[in-house]
């Protein structure tokens, strides 16, 4: 597989641990192609300094945060606010575990850049995978699209 078709997760928390060691890995990373995503993000103490420093392209927001993004406005702001702030930063924002199509319209209105559920699509093996890929190719090769398709 091509490097640059290749994406990792990183959870806050492992930069807890050793955020310099973290950072050189990352860079080692992105020198060969790969690209790093921080997940779970806003669920460990996050710092600012992470998004500022680490070379990641993609924030994935924790679900703990959209889970009553509809009801609690204190969980609404910080939503909006990661979600300015990352596309200021040239980050790609993500929304974990949309439940409900409120979630997901409230999430649409506030520009998050993709959105991840199970409320898309359950999990699926590779060869399931496969054999839909190549019965329909997502518009733009992109999964997402076709999974919002199905619903």
């Amino acid at each position: 597989m091509p490097s640059e078709l290749l994406e990792l997760e990183v959870t806050e928390s492992v930069l807890l641990d050793g955020a310099e060691q973290a950072i050189e890995l990352i860079n080692a990373l992105k020198a060969k192609g790969v690209r790093v995503a921080l997940d779970d993000f806003g669920t460990g103490f996050s710092s600012l300094s992470y998004l500022r420093d680490l070379p990641i392209h993609k924030v994935k927001l924790d679900r703990a945060f959209i889970k009553d993004i509809a009801t609690n406005r204190i969980n609404a702001a910080i939503v909006q606010g990661i979600i300015i702030m990352d596309h200021h930063l040239d980050l790609v924002v993500v929304a974990e575990g949309i439940e409900e199509q409120d979630q997901q319209q409230d999430l649409i209105r506030r520009n998050s850049d993709l959105l991840h559920s199970f409320l898309f699509s359950q999990l699926v093996t590779l060869d399931y995978l496969m054999i839909v890929l190549s019965e329909r190719r997502p518009a733009n090769g992109c999964l997402l699209s076709f999974l919002l398709n199905r619903v």
